[in-house]
């Protein structure tokens, strides 16, 4: 059977992280994720199996061969259905899954000639996402993929920090971004760059209301010699000062 290879059960320790918090996926339904891979070795069996494992621990729903597929099953069928029904796709790119990729080899290369067919429907779609698991230092990509953003799982590769950037990209969960702050150069209109403390309400003392409003009127500052000029009626109004005004604007 040409698709065989492609399909293992596995088991390994695949190094643990923390959970991602559950606030972030408040009110979130469950992502489901397949796994495509080449069949490399047992020892890469068993490490995707694992990762597979890592993943349901922490809220992601796997579609597997080694847990989906029963004896008997169309092979190709399961590939299509899992492939096409899944909200997220990871691709594990081991250089031998790359080199089967390019080569429309096996089963890997049946899997892309289906994700082709919807790369084509929507290119800027994210669903599929490479895994890169390889020992050379330059990482590949199947061709196809083109230059898609990628997560690096490799040995040498700092693997928690990726698990958890994998963990926050499926559950769809933002980066942590600062707030937006205000332009340093921008001024509130309701502070003017030439205003002056007059505009405030301050004290009710006629000489210091006169010193204020002079103070106002060299600036230019209309706006706060206004400003000081309604306050000063307002508390005229309220009986809160028995201060009776009046001045010019010069």
């Amino acid at each position: 059977m040409p698709f065989k290879k492609i399909f293992a059960a596995t088991n390994c320790s695949f190094p643990r992280s923390r959970p991602i918090e559950p606030q972030a996926t408040a009110g979130m339904t469950t992502p489901q994720v397949f796994i495509s891979y080449s069949h490399d070795s047992d020892e890469h069996k068993a490490w995707v199996a694992d990762l597979a494992r890592f993943l349901v621990s922490n809220g992601i729903d796997v579609i597997i061969d080694a847990w989906n597929l029963r004896r008997g099953e169309d092979i190709p069928k399961f590939m299509e259905d899992g492939l096409s029904s899944a909200d997220r796709v990871l691709m594990i790119c081991t250089e031998r899954y790359v080199e089967k990729a390019d080569g429309a080899l096996g089963g890997v290369g049946y899997e892309k000639m289906i994700v082709t067919a919807e790369l084509i429907r929507d290119l800027g779609t994210a669903k599929f996402v490479p895994v890169i698991r390889q020992t050379t230092p330059e990482r590949k990509i199947p061709r196809f993929m083109g230059g898609r953003y990628y997560v690096d799982l490799s040995a040498d590769a700092d693997a928690d920090a990726e698990r958890q950037h994998l963990l926050k990209e499926l559950h769809n969960v933002p980066p942590d971004r600062p707030p937006l702050g205000q332009s340093p150069f921008t001024v509130s209109p309701a502070t003017p760059a030439n205003s002056t403390p007059s505009s405030g309400t301050g004290s009710s003392d006629p000489a210091d209301v006169y010193e204020r409003a002079l103070a106002a009127g060299r600036a230019g500052d209309i706006l706060g010699w206004r400003a000081l000029l309604n306050a000063t009626r307002m508390k005229h109004r309220s009986g809160a000062s028995g201060l009776t005004i009046a001045f010019m604007y010069a």
